[in-house]
């Protein structure tokens, strides 16, 4: 803490006058007083910034467990996609490989009507 009577004393010591002391030990107080506010405006925004990491690190922690619960369902839905389209896929291939059969019965059957026609 700044002693401005110790302050004021050394200036009137130093041959200043007394109002030049007083003026001068006044600005020096302010001087200080503004200093001090600014040091402990700085401390707590310092605290406030530590705490909230803090407190945010907690969370984010938290946070992490739920992500990965939320992709560990993700990653069961996507096999349960997979299996549905594998299913899906093999219903169509079947389908595709009657609709062929079909075609190639319809297509040697006219070409043996055509074939009897020309004889």
């Amino acid at each position: 803490m700044l002693n401005t009577l110790k302050l004021y004393d050394m200036l009137k010591a130093a041959s200043i006058s007394d109002e030049q002391a007083h003026a001068i030990a006044g600005a020096i107080q302010e001087a200080a007083a503004e200093i001090s506010a600014d040091l402990k405006g700085m401390i707590r925004q310092e605290f406030d910034l530590f705490s909230k990491a803090f407190l945010t690190k907690a969370d984010f922690e938290a946070g992490w467990a739920q992500i990965d619960a939320r992709f560990a369902q993700i990653d069961t839905r996507f096999a349960q996609a997979d299996t549905r389209i594998a299913q899906a896929e093999s219903r169509l291939v079947r389908w595709m490989f009657v609709f062929w059969i079909g075609q190639m019965a319809v297509t040697f059957g006219l070409v043996l009507g055509v074939a009897k026609l020309l004889k």
